[in-house]
């Protein structure tokens, strides 16, 4: 008799485990915030595009912004601007399309992501470092925030019950 009570107690304590991972489900809860960055990016980087075309069609903001000209090491920095921007733009779109379809591809798609974001902000940095350009010590704080963010987030996308029970279209 007192076997069964514990095992029925047991069950129950397993039961309520499974109701609590089950019941955390939907986009609420740091998915929020997650969709609020998503939002967000594409405006943050379609001004810096605009930034990026505004230097490529008037060379004389090349020579005023401090930056000494460096022929082809600056085409290649500004070619570089434009396709990261137009990556930053697209794939979050991409990425909330999937986020809102709940698609079982969005866990391992913003991961890849943010680990992009990096690579892209590391690549700017060193690029920058390379022209010589004074701005490169404030990017250097850029890099450190987004690898902590990025942290974070790819730790949220692979270890959350709401992420691993939302995403199974």
């Amino acid at each position: 008799m007192e076997m069964q009570q514990e095992q029925v107690q047991q069950e129950q304590v397993e039961s309520k485990k499974s109701n609590k991972k089950a019941g955390k489900v939907g986009l609420g809860g740091w998915l929020i915030i997650a969709q609020i960055g998503l939002y967000m990016v594409p405006f943050a980087y379609s001004l810096v595009l605009l930034q990026v075309l505004d230097i490529m069609f008037d060379s004389s903001k090349v020579l005023n912004s401090g930056v000494e000209q460096e022929g082809l090491m600056w085409t290649v920095y500004l070619a570089y601007q434009l396709i990261m921007c137009l990556f930053m733009i697209v794939v979050p779109i991409y990425l909330l399309i999937q986020l809102y379809g709940k698609k079982r591809i969005l866990p391992k798609a913003i991961i890849t992501f943010y680990l992009l974001g990096f690579v892209i902000l590391l690549i700017d940095y060193v690029l920058l470092v390379a022209l010589g350009y004074d701005a490169a010590n404030p990017k250097l704080g850029d890099l450190i925030k987004n690898a902590i963010a990025s942290t974070v987030w790819i730790l949220y996308f692979k270890k959350s019950i709401r992420v691993k029970n939302t995403f199974v279209n």
